[in-house]
């Protein structure tokens, strides 16, 4: 007997980048600065964008997800770039969407285009972009440097498949 799981999701915080705020003195001769010395810095963390996703209990304004399905999927990461794709990259997804952060390459027959998806540890995304090597379950995630996409390596995630909720 299949499960239909119905997630409701809602957003509790709105996410901020984080800062270095730097005080200086200034020495001036004659009205033209000529020293500058670093006096404090002060780091403020970014805060991240928080969302809650569970089987009920959230109140919604405008819609809710079901799960059509979980996949363990082998995930890379790449950027949009010439540097990266090559020099015929246009910097759009297979759907002509604009590549950026919160969109994943896939294989079609595993994951339809145009899903949206919850990738753990990613967040969520569109299924907007297909590759030559993405084949069965694999995922390819952008990001939006060429160091992030680095970075990120190789790992098994759970891909989460939603569908929009009546």
């Amino acid at each position: 007997m299949k499960k239909n799981y119905l997630f409701i999701i809602k957003k509790t915080q709105d996410g901020k980048p984080g800062e270095v705020r730097r005080t200086y003195q200034i020495s001036h001769k004659d009205g033209k600065a000529v020293d500058k010395t670093l006096i404090k810095e002060e780091r403020i963390e970014p805060t991240p964008t928080l969302f809650l996703m569970g089987k009920s209990g959230f109140p919604t304004s405008r819609s809710a997800f079901g799960r059509s399905k979980v996949l363990v999927m082998s995930a890379t990461a790449y950027d949009p770039s010439p540097a990266t794709i090559g020099p015929g990259a246009t910097g759009r997804t297979r759907m002509g969407l604009i590549a950026t952060y919160g969109h994943v390459a896939v294989d079609p027959r595993v994951i339809p285009l145009g899903s949206l998806v919850f990738v753990e540890g990613y967040g969520f995304a569109i299924a907007s972009d297909t590759g030559g090597a993405i084949k069965g379950n694999r995922i390819d995630l952008c990001y939006d440097s060429r160091s992030s996409a680095l970075a990120f390596g190789r790992k098994k995630l759970k891909v989460h498949v939603l569908r929009k909720s009546a």
